[in-house]
């Protein structure tokens, strides 16, 4: 699972590419100390997540957010769910999740949705589970036999309608800001 560390490299990378040295640099001033070899293990495995990629060029490797995680469906729904819910990004992730895909979700995928870990689930089981795991393998999301199948212990229709508003709106290339103003003005802004 993506822990704080890897929270904030995402940060660091999330406007430009950096090398080990310049990653580290910025995380040391946001006073996050992390030794050189430990963030490389994190790099290591991030990239072997699908979060990063990396160039070589010499005498350094180049890392940046990998394009096509910025541009999936769970990246998008991190973002929603992180600017309406930062204190419960899992769960909130596991709701709209559960309700967008209308089926039970893996672990991996709130992982990919950059949340925290949710805390209000119960465990479920499908009959399509194999066809779950091959259809995200097609989609280059690996997901082990063994992964847990999980649903929200919740429910929240608004909260669900929300996220799903504005997470139509985001991937439009609209950012969604609420405004008071006279009571329950709603603005758009389209320079996102």
């Amino acid at each position: 699972m993506i822990d704080g560390i890897s929270k904030q490299i995402m940060e660091v990378l999330k406007d430009e590419e950096l090398s080990i040295s310049g990653i580290k640099e910025k995380l040391d001033s946001r006073n996050i100390p992390v030794h050189r070899l430990t963030l490389s293990g994190y790099l290591s495995s991030m990239v072997d997540m699908g979060l990063l990629k990396f160039k070589d060029i010499k005498p350094a490797k180049v890392y940046s957010i990998d394009d096509n995680r910025a541009r999936s469906i769970y990246y998008l729904i991190g973002d929603v769910v992180k600017k309406r819910y930062p204190d419960r990004t899992g769960d909130m992730s596991l709701l709209l999740l559960f309700n967008l895909f209308n089926r039970p979700v893996f672990l991996r995928e709130i992982d990919l949705c950059n949340s925290d870990l949710p805390r209000a689930y119960r465990q479920s089981s499908s009959a399509r589970k194999d066809l779950y795991i091959k259809k995200l393998g097609i989609l280059g999301i690996r997901i082990t036999e063994s992964e847990r199948l999980i649903e929200p212990s919740f429910t929240d229709v608004g909260a669900t309608m929300n996220m799903m508003k504005d997470l139509i709106l985001i991937s439009n290339g609209i950012e969604f800001i609420e405004e008071m103003v006279d009571g329950d003005q709603k603005t758009l802004d389209f320079g996102t």
